[in-house]
C-alpha cells in the first residue's frame, strides 16, 4: 500500500478587508505566517443574485520583490500598469506580475459583453516570493487566457488540473522562471479519489475554493486550508462535493522575509529603499 502523507493542520481563512472589499485571507494568519515562497492568499467572491455590489477597484499602488499572481474564476479583471500594459483577464485566465525592482499597477472589475456587471465575480490573489538574487530584476507582466494554460485530465478520472506554474507529469507551466514552484487549480468531481505524488522536499498547501473534500481525517469546505510539511508519501483527496481546489507546493526557502505593505524584501533597510524609490518616481508612473 502506498504511503499517504499526513497534513500537519487545517485552518479556516480569516475574514478581512482590502480597502472597502471583504476578502478571505487563508494566510498569513496565526498558525501560518507564510509558507515561503508562498506569502499570501486572498480569496474574493461576489454574488449579485441577491442585490447590487459596487465594482471592485484597487487604485494604483506599487510592488517590489515578489510576484502578485491573480487567478480569475468568475467575471473579469482589468489591469493597467507603469509598463504600459492595459489588459482584461477573463474567466479561467491568470495574470502573473513579476514586480522585481518595482512596478505600479491598478486593478478593477471589468464589465461583461453587455456592458453590465457580472453576476458572479471570484478571484484568488497569491503573493509568490522572489529569491534575493531576483528581487531587483526587471519588472514584467504575463497575461494568460484560459486557452493558454495547460489543462491535464487526471488518469481515468473526470477531474482536471490547470497548470498555472511548475510541472506535472513532465508538462510545464507557461511561467518559466518558476519551474520549481507548483501552482495547480483542480476541478474536482464528486466521488473521485485524487492522488498526487509530489517531491518529498516540497511543503504543500491545499485551499478549498468551492465544494467539499475529505483530506486525511478532515472534512474540508470552501475557505479551509490544509498544510503539509515536507515528507515522503502521496497527497490523497476524496471529493465529496464537486468543486475547485488550489494546490501549492514548493521547497521551503530559508531566506529572511521582511514585508511592509506592498514591498517584500530580505532586510529592513531594503524596505526603506523601496519606499524612497516609490516616492521619488523610480518605480515608474501610471
Amino acid at each position: 500500500m502506498e504511503k499517504e502523507r499526513s497534513p500537519e493542520y487545517r485552518l479556516t481563512a480569516l475574514k478581512t478587508r482590502v480597502g472597502n472589499h471583504p476578502v478571505l485571507q487563508a494566510f498569513p494568519q496565526p498558525g501560518i505566517d507564510h509558507a515561503n515562497p508562498f506569502l499570501l492568499l486572498h480569496h474574493l467572491k461576489i454574488n449579485r443574485s441577491t442585490g447590487d455590489y459596487p465594482l471592485l477597484f484597487v487604485p494604483p499602488h506599487p510592488h517590489r520583490g515578489f510576484c502578485p499572481v491573480t487567478l480569475v474564476f468568475n467575471g473579469a479583471v482589468e489591469h493597467k500598469d507603469s509598463l504600459g500594459n492595459d489588459v482584461i483577464i477573463k474567466e479561467g485566465g491568470v495574470q502573473w506580475i513579476t514586480a522585481g525592482k518595482g512596478i505600479i499597477h491598478s486593478e478593477k472589475e471589468a464589465l461583461n459583453e453587455d456592458n453590465k456587471k457580472y453576476r458572479d465575480f471570484q478571484i484568488i490573489q497569491l503573493w509568490v516570493n522572489l529569491k534575493e538574487k531576483d528581487k531587483l530584476s526587471e519588472p514584467a507582466y504575463l497575461p494568460l487566457n484560459k486557452s493558454e494554460i495547460p489543462s491535464i485530465p487526471l488518469e481515468n478520472k473526470e477531474s482536471t488540473i490547470k497548470l498555472v506554474s511548475g510541472n506535472y507529469k513532465d508538462i510545464k507551466g507557461v511561467e518559466k522562471r518558476t519551474e520549481d514552484i507548483n501552482i495547480f487549480t483542480i476541478n474536482s468531481v464528486k466521488g473521485e479519489h485524487l492522488c498526487f505524488d509530489l517531491p518529498a522536499r516540497h511543503q504543500v498547501v491545499i485551499y478549498q475554493l468551492e465544494g467539499i473534500s475529505r483530506i486525511g481525517n478532515e472534512f474540508v469546505e470552501s475557505g479551509n486550508l490544509m498544510y503539509y510539511d515536507p515528507g515522503k508519501g502521496k497527497i490523497k483527496i476524496s471529493v465529496l462535493e464537486s468543486g475547485i481546489l488550489i494546490l501549492l507546493s514548493a521547497e521551503q526557502w530559508d531566506e529572511k522575509v521582511v514585508a511592509h505593505g506592498p514591498f517584500v524584501m530580505n532586510r529592513e533597510i531594503e524596505i526603506m529603499e523601496a519606499i524612497r524609490d516609490f516616492e521619488t518616481g523610480q518605480m515608474g508612473r501610471m
